[in-house]
């Protein structure tokens, strides 16, 4: 693994705060920025549970009842209950979307993740999360899910948190190719996702949820801008591939998505390698020197 690489796997684990890097793997050049959204999901009036999938390399027009990223929502008042998580949506946006359709002619999802808040009084802090990482194809063409399987295929599931649960995303191999920000085709299944459900919660609550996403792109020729493949905004790439990235940090460790608060508790106890924390977050010694 490369300086670059390395520097682009500190972005996977952290999304939010990670200096910006150029992605690996690529030639095309362009630039990169990071973005968010904040809602609110599933406080309707019977709701007590949902499911909440987002696939940030996957914007899309054509199938997206949350609109853009390839992202689906679906509620309803019984974990129990099958439904179509195709059917209902809002006119909420993934963050990027309005910016890369208006101003970029293609883009690559580079890192992102989903922190889940509880929105209620702490009085009233009830229910169960649960989250996963996944692909595309895992959700948007399963008509008969209930909220229960989807917990049930989900690898973390806690009490609704006091403070957050974060989850990263893990790029698959269609993530790592360039995509035209105005396709309004269904995205393919090469394109990883994270889940999130919630079952338990008290009606006309809901959950809070914070989406960010750093993406790469290239300029449409309408902006007056034009990046030549050479160019290559903030230094030079990594000669590894994303997915070789990935492999990397999912040895070194394998809980590396998961919020470090909760990793620490559940998985980094009684484990025969040395952990060790800096600034609030929780690495393997033997990667320190690396990271």
């Amino acid at each position: 693994m490369d300086v670059e690489g390395m520097k682009y796997m500190n972005l996977l684990r952290d999304p939010c705060t990670g200096p910006l890097v150029h992605g690996p793997g690529s030639t095309e050049g362009g630039s990169v920025f990071r973005c968010e959204s904040d809602f609110i999901m599933g406080n309707g009036a019977l709701e007590t549970c949902g499911v909440f999938m987002w696939a940030p390399g996957a914007y899309n027009t054509a199938l997206n009842p949350v609109n853009g990223s390839g992202t689906m929502f679906n509620n309803s008042a019984t974990d129990l209950t099958a439904f179509n998580p195709l059917a209902t949506g809002t006119s909420i946006y993934a963050p990027g979307y309005t910016f890369l359709q208006t101003n970029a002619s293609s883009y690559r999802c580079l890192a992102a993740c989903i922190q889940i808040y509880w929105p209620g009084s702490e009085l009233n802090r009830q229910g169960i999360v649960g989250v996963a990482q996944g692909t595309y194809g895992a959700m948007s063409t399963n008509i008969n899910l209930t909220v229960a399987q989807v917990r049930g295929a989900c690898p973390i599931t806690q009490r609704m948190p006091s403070d957050r649960l974060e989850a990263k995303w893990a790029p698959h191999y269609a993530d790592g190719l360039f995509r035209n920000a105005s396709n309004t085709q269904i995205p393919e299944d090469g394109h990883g996702s994270l889940i999130v459900n919630w079952a338990g919660i008290p009606v006309a609550t809901g959950v809070r949820l914070r989406l960010v996403a750093v993406f790469e792109w290239r300029p449409k020729l309408t902006t007056g801008a034009l990046v030549l493949s050479s160019n290559t905004e903030g230094g030079s790439r990594s000669s590894a591939t994303i997915q070789s990235v990935r492999q990397y940090l999912d040895r070194m460790d394998s809980h590396w998505w998961i919020s470090a608060a909760l990793a620490s508790a559940k998985f980094f106890s009684g484990a025969t390698t040395a952990y060790r924390t800096i600034a609030g977050r929780t690495y393997p010694r033997a990667t320190i020197s690396e990271l």
